[in-house]
């Protein structure tokens, strides 16, 4: 799953209360421009103005960050 989320390159569910979307920067910066978000309850007609939308890079981190800790104590849980 996180690599579809890494490598996909075209919008998932754009018009939906629930998407992964990129949405447009205001252009002063590159790091903000055209970022991919997982979209929460924004709408496409105002440019998901609304809602809360949440950086890919912070979900696929996130996971990425619980597994190599679940491995880190899955050990120590086994000597015990």
């Amino acid at each position: 799953m996180l690599i579809a989320f890494a490598l996909t390159d075209v919008q998932i569910a754009s018009i939906s209360p629930l998407g992964l979307i990129i949405k447009s920067g205001n252009g002063t910066s590159p790091l903000t421009d055209n970022q991919w978000v997982i979209n929460f309850g924004g709408i496409a007609t105002n440019g998901y103005s609304t809602g809360v939308q949440v950086p890919v890079s912070v979900v696929i981190f996130g996971i990425a960050g619980g597994i190599s800790d679940f491995c880190t104590i899955l050990p120590q849980k086994n000597e015990n």
